[in-house]
């Protein structure tokens, strides 16, 4: 076994984060590890503590986050709806296409 598998082995066998794993995937070794964080909006909320900037946050949107936020989760962003165009910007924003892209197709 070459050394760099044992040191793998020894390091992640029975490490206390390790989700699943190891094994070998495309000549490499690979370990899941479990996330730190499994909720999302407290994910989103650790995140935004500083208006996101310590995640790259733009300043312009830093700014408005200074201002208050509200995580919207599932269903609650149904409550969106009455809003006119918010329906088609939630789409266009997750389906991850910009908009000039979708007009061409």
């Amino acid at each position: 076994m070459a050394e760099g598998s044992g040191r793998f082995l020894n390091r992640h066998l029975e490490a206390p984060d390790a989700a699943a794993g190891p094994w070998i995937s495309g000549g490499r070794w690979v370990v899941e590890e479990a996330r730190g964080e499994r909720s999302a909006v407290k994910l989103i909320e650790k995140s935004l503590l500083d208006a996101g900037l310590s995640i790259g946050m733009p300043s312009k949107i830093s700014e408005s986050l200074k201002k208050g936020f509200k995580i919207l989760l599932n269903r609650e962003v149904v409550t969106l709806t009455g809003i006119p165009g918010a329906a088609e910007e939630i789409y266009r924003f997750i389906s991850g296409r910009p908009a000039w892209l979708e007009a061409s197709s």
